[in-house]
This record gives C-alpha cells, structure tokens and sequence, in this order.
C-alpha cells in the first residue's frame, strides 16, 4: 500500500503513452498525487498499536478497524492540502473556478464547517454534507472531491500504519476493513500454490478500496454492493478493443457497476492499483452508457 510519487510517475506515464487522449486528466492528477505523497511524507502521527483481541473481534462483527470518530485532532494538514488543491483545480476552466469559488466563500465562513464537513465525510454520514449542498446550491461532485483529496493522503497514511500489526483474514465485508469505505476497483489475481510456483485452479477477486487503497479479498460470484450472489442478475463485459485484463463487473438487481483488473495481464502492482480509476476511465463511460451507476466516488 505504500508508494512514492516516482513509482506513480512511471505508471501514469504508461497509461499516457497508451492513451493520449487523457494526456490533461493525467497531468491534472499527477500534481494532486504529488502533493498527497508530500503531505504523508510531512505527517507526524503517533504509532498505532490496535489491541489484538479487540481487532479479532471488531473484524469478526463487522467493524474497520479505523474509528474515525474517536480522532481527537483533525490535521491542519489536511486544511492546508485544500487550499493548494483549490488553486490546481481552479486551473480547469472558468466554470469549475466559478463553482469551486462558491463552495470556498460558505466553507470559510467560519472555521469548524470544512472541519466538521470532512470528518462527516469520514464517518460516511452522508446527510450533513447533503443539506448543505442543498442550502447554498453548490457543485456535489467538487466539494466530495475537494473533501476527499483533502483527506485521503491523511487515512492513508493511518491506515499504512495500522496494517502491518493486523490479521486481516476474518473480514468478509464488502467495504474497507481499514476505513470502512466502499470500494473503487476490484481484481482478479491468479491463486498461488504453497510453493513459488502458481496452480491452475482460477483466480481469486480482492476489492480496492476508494479512500485508503487498501486491499482485501471478497467472493468472486458476489456484488459488492448489494450482495446478490444470485448468478443470474450478475454478469460482466468488456470493451471490444482486444485489450486483455480489463472489464467491468455489472448488477442487474442494484444496476451498479465495478471495474475490475486482472494482473495476470497488467503490468501494476497491487499498491498503485488506485491509478487503473484513472487508466480505465473508458469503461465507466461505456457501463454509464449502458445504465449502471458507480457506488464510490469517482476518482476525477
């Protein structure tokens, strides 16, 4: 799950040399992963040891392991983050510095609302956020993307911090074991033998998630949204250019969609998998086409 910005660098300069056409989103995001990787790199967060029996247990009922809520600090670096964020996203167009404008003068009116906002935002108590795009009119889809790459660099750094002392394998959820997010991408990885070696008996599905790219596995025959496994609502497709490894994983009964990645065909590590949401934007052209919705955020 850890990364530096040349290994990003290197991969989005891949996907851009495949895929001119996107040559601005890549740039766009290549500035914002880059300030995400300077903020982690500048946090000073405490260790966190979780207690191995509450975690076994926590996992076992269902619950991430992050409580969120229990944070007794917001990051003034995350505050920080925003600003820089809005003058990159401004650079846009007139329209989204039009928009973005009107969601600073209400988010600055007083201190605590970015605050407060954000860490609804984490906690995935949608209403409060809702009632005040309401309220002044704003852009839904800027100020869920400002708050989200304000944040994200911070959970993510969290969430680096706690894995390595967790056992991860009682969790069957379909959100984030770490954060409690829902997922961005699913893939599909060729199931390992006990030696070096790999054993032809299919490929095992894992989701990622869309705050703190985290990883972890789910059903193969499950929709990670409603958790229909009834075989004939699920189903799947692919784009009809030749190109292996990528397809997208639809629901007939929550008409949702995940795009899913094969690695046994793309050249990407499990830890910058989060940057195929930008690789893959095609797909959720052709699946929004088709009539199906994506549950997480979008990543652009």
């Amino acid at each position: 799950m850890v990364y530096t910005f040349e290994q990003v660098n290197e991969a989005l300069n891949r996907f851009q040399k495949n895929q001119p056409e996107i040559k601005e989103i890549i740039a766009f995001f290549k500035e914002i992963i880059k300030m995400h990787v300077k903020v982690k790199n500048d946090l000073n967060l405490p260790s966190i040891v979780p207690d191995k029996e509450k975690t076994k247990e926590k996992l076992e009922k269902g619950f991430p392991l992050l409580e969120l809520n229990l944070i007794p600090d917001f990051p003034q670096e995350s505050t920080l983050l925003r600003e820089e964020l809005s003058k990159l996203i401004k650079k846009r167009g007139p329209l989204v510095a039009k928009n973005l404008e009107k969601i600073e003068h209400h988010l600055l009116k007083e201190d605590h609302i970015f605050v407060n906002l954000s860490q609804n935002y984490l906690l995935h108590t949608w209403l409060p956020l809702e009632d005040f795009i309401k309220t002044y009119d704003l852009d839904h889809n800027l100020l869920f993307f400002l708050i989200k790459n304000s944040v994200k660099p911070f959970i993510e750094s969290m969430a680096e911090r706690v894995l390595p002392t967790c056992d991860l394998s009682p969790w069957s959820e379909a959100v984030c074991p770490i954060c409690g997010s829902l997922p961005a991408l699913a893939f599909l990885k060729p199931i390992k033998s006990n030696g070096d070696g790999l054993i032809n008996k299919g490929k095992e599905k894992g989701l990622s998630c869309s705050l703190c790219n985290h990883t972890w596995q789910f059903p193969r025959l499950k929709c990670p949204f409603c958790l229909t496994d009834k075989q004939d609502a699920l189903g799947y497709f692919y784009l009809d250019n030749g190109e292996k490894g990528y397809r997208v994983d639809i629901c007939n009964d929550c008409k949702c969609y995940i795009k899913t990645i094969d690695f046994e065909y793309c050249p990407i590590s499990e830890e910058l998998l989060f940057l195929e949401d930008i690789h893959t934007i095609n797909l959720d052209l052709l699946a929004e086409k088709e009539g199906y919705s994506k549950k997480a955020e979008k990543i652009f």
